[in-house]
This record gives C-alpha cells, sequence and structure tokens, in this order.
C-alpha cells in the first residue's frame, strides 16, 4: 500500500472518525472538519454523507482506511527521495570543490 499524503487537518479528523467520532466534535471548526472529511473521502480514507448546505452528517472511515491506518499507524506524509537524492549531490559537489581548492593549495 503506497502512503498517501494528508494535511494536518486531514490527519485529526482520519483519527477522530477511527476513533468513533462520526460528526463534528462541538470544539472543533466545522469548516475544517467538513474540508478534511471531503478530502479524505475523495482519497476513500472515509465514507460520508452531506446535507444539503455542504456540511458532513456522518463520517464513517472504509475498510481501506482502516488497513492505512494499521499500516501506517503514525499517519507521516511520504518523503519525497528525489529532493533527498538532489541536495546529497548538490552537498557532494561542494565538499569535492572545497577539497580540489584545499589540494591545489
Amino acid at each position: 500500500m503506497e502512503r498517501v499524503k494528508l494535511s494536518k487537518s486531514e490527519r485529526e479528523v482520519l483519527r477522530m472518525v477511527a476513533g468513533g467520532l462520526h460528526q463534528c466534535p462541538a470544539e472543533y471548526p466545522s469548516h475544517t472538519f467538513n474540508t478534511a472529511v471531503r478530502s479524505l473521502k475523495s482519497k476513500e480514507l472515509i465514507n460520508a454523507h452531506f446535507r444539503e448546505g455542504g456540511g458532513a452528517i456522518e463520517a464513517r472511515i472504509t475498510d481501506y482506511g482502516r488497513q492505512y491506518m494499521a499500516e501506517y499507524p503514525s499517519l507521516r506524509n511520504p518523503i519525497d527521495w528525489s529532493i533527498v537524492a538532489a541536495i546529497a549531490s548538490i552537498a557532494t559537489a561542494i565538499s569535492t570543490t572545497l577539497a580540489l581548492f584545499v589540494a591545489c593549495s
């Protein structure tokens, strides 16, 4: 299973829904909850029903969402290894150039 990039609010809402909260808690901003629920639904991690105005009526974790949370319990975002490789290449080039200057002086 491939990791999915999740925002901070998506991770919070996914944990809430997985923990048994199926509606937005009173102390949580409803617009943030609804936005995260829509995004998580598009990623097939939860299933949700919405009222006509756009607010989530009920949200439940899907089997895929349960499996995802079991495999990635920390819900960390995937690492873009191409960026890591580029930084390592630049650091190598800089250290090689410095070593060349030190050796020639």
